[in-house]
């Protein structure tokens, strides 16, 4: 299946994640300043297995990530406006991020945490919060409350950078235990291999599962393409798929020109939220 699309933005810098699962190509992952060898697997996706759950539907969750900084506004306000579910990430204590989150809940969409979180490389970061492998449980409560202070109708939680953060068992226990807490659920973006987040999460009985394809870390249309035509034949094998985006007008472009196929074909945009509640019954 090919999808056309329009050109998109390069990021400043990387952190590369996996995406060996699904044989896609390699691929990098937005951060501050850091670049990180790719992971050769992935963990599971968050369920027991990967038959396919729905007979007769084929579901896409399209997650876009890095909200809060001052991208251009047209292109907030067409994910904003986007005419299907898709779910925005909002990174807390950035310029945008009260606005965006308040605008994107009065269109109906489903608004998540971008929570930072320490990569494997050392990094300087202008991010006002940030879970580190060393971080305490008092700390991350803090961290955790003053993002949804910000952002308080985030229903759920996916981590920014993190391939350090997200490798530690403790860590990610805590984690767990206060997302519980808080009635929250939680995406792994899967930046590394070695990822505890999702065991954490399920044995601290919190709704989680893991990005399946990261689409447009790439500076070229025919990646975009590609990937959105991967994410869809995963969920027409499995019957449903996740994959992250990031704020760039190509991306946007992208889906939108994908809308027609996916309505023709019975593909089913639903926000991360539904697939969790669907996938896990809670």
């Amino acid at each position: 299946m090919a999808l056309s699309v329009w050109g998109i933005i390069v990021w400043r810098s990387f952190e590369k994640p996996d995406e060996t699962a699904f044989e896609a190509p390699t691929d990098l992952v937005h951060v501050t300043g850091s670049r990180e060898k790719p992971p050769a697997t992935v963990p599971e996706n968050g369920t027991r297995s990967d038959t396919r759950l729905f007979p007769d539907e084929a579901l896409l969750v399209f997650i876009i990530d890095d909200f809060g900084p001052a991208w251009k506004q047209e292109i907030v306000n067409g994910f904003i406006n986007f005419p299907a579910d898709i779910t925005l990430s909002i990174i807390p204590g950035n310029r945008t991020s009260k606005a965006v989150a308040k605008a994107a809940t009065d269109a109906g969409k489903e608004v998540f945490i971008h929570l930072p979180m320490e990569p494997s490389e050392r990094i300087a970061t202008d991010e006002r919060d940030m879970i580190w492998v060393k971080t305490e449980e008092r700390e991350l409560r803090t961290v955790v409350g003053r993002a949804i202070q910000d952002i308080p109708e985030a229903v759920g939680v996916n981590n920014h950078m993190g391939s350090r953060a997200t490798s530690n068992s403790r860590l990610m226990k805590l984690l767990a235990t206060e997302l519980d807490r808080r009635k929250l659920i939680f995406v792994d973006s899967r930046t590394s291999e070695r990822s505890q987040a999702l065991r954490a999460m399920q044995e601290a009985g919190v709704n989680a599962l893991g990005r399946d394809i990261f689409l447009d870390v790439e500076g070229d249309s025919a990646t975009v393409a590609a990937r959105i035509a991967d994410t869809a034949r995963i969920a027409r094998k499995r019957g449903w798929a996740i994959a992250i985006g990031h704020v760039k007008g190509g991306t946007l472009a992208a889906l939108r020109a994908a809308l027609p196929k996916f309505e023709r074909e019975g593909f089913k945009l639903v926000s991360a939220g539904e697939l969790t509640r669907k996938l896990l019954g809670k």
